[in-house]
C-alpha cells in the first residue's frame, strides 16, 4: 500500500506530466489546479470566465486565421462588441464541410508550413511528437473516427490533450481519486499492437496506465485483458463503451467479478446507455461515469458521482440549436460547440453533429457546470418515420433490453435500409424464441405506428467499427446520400 501511493504522487507530480511537457502538452498541473479551484464557482463567476475567454478566442481567431477574418467581416462581428455569451450566436455556425473545405484557413497563418509538414509526417492521426518543444514544427495531425459520416482533420499543438487530461485528473477527483492512480485503458489499439509496443511498457511506468487493447476484441482478447486486469489491479477502469461492456459480460461468463474491483468504470467515446450502465455497476460493483466529447475538441462534459453530465464550462461554450431537421424533440437540438482555450486552429460554434439537452445545473454535488441531458446521440442515429417522428437510439434501447428483453437479446444494430425498411442484428440468448420476435414486433408495430418492414436477422456477433464503436444505428440512406454527393 505504501509504494502504491509513493507511485501514484510520484506519477501525478512528476513523471506524467513531465512526459505530457516533452510532447508539447504544457502547464497539466496547472491547469489541473485551475479546475479544481473553479470547480464550486457560482454560475455567475462560470458565464463571466467564459466570457473573457469567448472573447479573447474570437480575437485571435479573427486576427491570425483567415476563414475567421473573412467570416466576422461577413457576419459584421467585432470580438470587442461581444457583450454577451448570446452574442456569438451572430456568428454562422461551423459546419463539418466548412472544416473540410477550408481546415489550411482555420490554422493560424503563421503555422502555414507546420501544417505542411504535418501533412507530410508518417504518424498515425494524434500521435504525438517526441521532443516537440525543442522543434521547429509541432503541429499534430489528428482526425475524427467518422461516426457521422464525414471524418475531418484537425491540427493541435498539444494545448487539446494537455486540457483533456486535465479534465480526466478533475473526473477522477469527483469520485475521490488523486493523478496518478492506477488505471487500465481499454484504448484503439489492436491486441498485437499492445503486445509488440515499447511506448507502452514505458507508459505503465512512467504514467501507471495499463494500455488494453479497446477494438476487434474476441474472446482470446478478454481472456488475455482479465489476467493482466488481475495482476495490475487498477484502481479506475477507461475505455471505449463498447469495449468496457464487452470485457463485462465475459467477466460474468468466468464468474471473476471478484477479481476486479475498481474505484470507478468510466466509459468513453460514446454513450453509456441505461442496459449497459447496469450490467458495469453489477459487474463491477462501483459507481459508472461518462465521458462526452471528440477528437477535434477533446473531453466537452463528464458525468459527475450523482449521474448528471456537467459541461467544462470554464473551456467550452456549448450550444443546442433548435432545429427540426437535427431530429431532436421537445427543449433538444444540435449540438453547437466553441473550445475557449488557446488552440491553433479555432473552432467556433463547431457542430459536432450530435442531439441532446442543454439545462442550468440542479445537481445534488453543488456544482453549476450546466447539465447536457437527454444525449441522443448522433443526428445519423436518429430516425425519422413517414409521418415524421423522430426516433431516437433510447427507444431501441427500451425495444430490445427493456422489458426483461436483455434476458432474451445479448446485442443488437438497426439498420436503417435504404428502402426505408428497418433489419435489426440481433445477437440471440440461449432462451429467445420466435415468440420473443413476436413480442418484438408487435412493440415495434405498436410504438412507430407506421407500416415500416421489418427483417430480423441474427448473427453471432457484431463487428465493430475501425475506430472500436459498435453504432447502435447504421443509416444506409445517408451512406448513399453521401456517396451520390461526392
Amino acid at each position: 500500500m505504501i509504494l502504491d501511493d509513493v507511485k501514484r504522487e510520484l506519477v501525478g507530480r512528476c513523471t506524467f506530466p513531465a512526459t505530457n511537457w516533452l510532447y508539447n502538452r504544457r502547464r497539466l498541473r496547472g491547469i489541473y489546479g485551475d479546475l479544481v479551484y473553479s470547480d464550486a464557482w457560482p454560475a455567475q463567476m462560470l458565464e463571466e470566465t467564459q466570457l473573457q475567454q469567448l472573447r479573447r478566442v474570437l480575437a485571435y481567431a479573427q486576427r491570425w486565421c483567415p476563414f475567421y477574418a473573412e467570416r466576422l467581416r461577413h457576419c459584421h462581428v467585432d470580438p470587442k462588441d461581444i457583450r454577451k455569451l448570446s452574442d456569438v450566436e451572430h456568428i454562422p455556425p461551423l459546419t463539418r464541410h466548412d472544416l473540410i473545405q477550408h481546415r489550411a484557413e482555420l490554422v493560424d497563418r503563421r503555422l502555414s508550413a507546420s501544417v505542411e509538414a504535418a501533412e507530410r509526417q508518417a504518424r498515425p492521426p494524434g500521435a504525438p511528437i517526441p521532443l516537440a518543444p525543442f522543434r521547429r514544427h509541432r503541429l499534430v495531425r489528428n482526425t475524427s473516427t467518422g461516426s457521422t459520416g464525414t471524418p475531418v482533420v484537425v491540427y493541435e499543438d498539444g494545448s487539446t490533450t494537455a486540457m483533456t487530461w486535465a479534465h480526466e485528473w478533475r473526473l477522477k477527483k469527483w469520485f475521490g481519486l488523486a493523478p496518478g492512480e492506477r488505471e487500465a485503458r481499454f484504448a484503439r489499439v489492436s491486441t498485437e499492437f499492445v503486445a509488440n509496443s515499447k511506448s507502452l511498457r514505458a507508459r505503465q511506468l512512467l504514467w501507471n496506465q495499463l494500455v488494453l487493447p479497446g477494438i476487434n476484441l474476441a474472446e482470446a482478447d478478454f481472456a488475455l485483458c482479465l489476467e493482466r486486469i488481475r495482476t495490475f489491479r487498477p484502481r479506475i477502469l477507461f475505455g471505449i463503451t463498447s469495449a468496457l461492456t464487452g470485457f463485462a459480460k465475459y467477466v460474468q461468463a468466468q464468474a471473476a467479478t471478484a477479481d476486479i474491483r475498481p474505484a470507478v468504470v468510466i466509459t468513453w467515446a460514446s454513450p453509456v446507455y441505461d442496459h449497459e450502465r447496469a450490467l458495469l455497476e453489477q459487474t463491477f460493483d462501483c459507481p459508472v461515469a461518462n465521458v462526452y466529447g471528440s477528437r477535434e475538441v477533446g473531453h466537452v462534459a463528464s458525468t459527475c458521482p450523482h449521474g448528471r453530465m456537467h459541461i467544462h464550462q470554464e473551456n467550452f461554450h456549448v450550444e443546442v440549436r433548435h432545429d427540426p431537421s437535427s431530429g431532436g424533440a421537445g427543449n433538444s437540438g444540435q449540438i453547437l460547440i466553441t473550445p475557449l482555450f488557446p488552440t491553433p486552429m479555432p473552432l467556433v460554434r463547431y457542430e459536432i453533429g450530435d442531439v441532446a439537452e442543454l439545462t442550468p445545473s440542479d445537481c445534488p454535488c453543488g456544482r453549476q457546470h450546466p447539465l447536457l441531458r437527454n444525449l441522443l446521440g448522433r443526428t445519423t442515429e436518429i430516425f425519422t418515420t413517414a409521418s415524421g417522428r423522430a426516433i431516437p437510439p433510447n427507444f431501441w434501447c427500451r425495444a430490445f433490453m427493456g422489458n426483461d428483453g436483455s434476458q432474451h437479446v445479448d446485442q443488437f444494430q438497426v439498420v436503417l435500409e435504404r428502402s426505408g425498411g428497418l433489419r435489426f442484428r440481433v445477437v440471440r440468448r440461449p432462451d429467445y424464441t420466435p415468440e420473443t420476435e413476436a413480442g418484438l414486433r408487435r412493440y415495434l408495430g405498436d410504438q412507430l405506428q407506421d407500416e415500416i418492414p421489418m427483417e430480423f436477422e441474427y448473427v453471432d456477433a457484431i463487428a465493430p467499427q475501425p475506430s472500436g464503436k459498435i453504432p447502435m444505428v447504421i443509416d444506409q440512406r445517408e451512406a448513399e446520400t453521401a456517396g451520390a454527393s461526392r
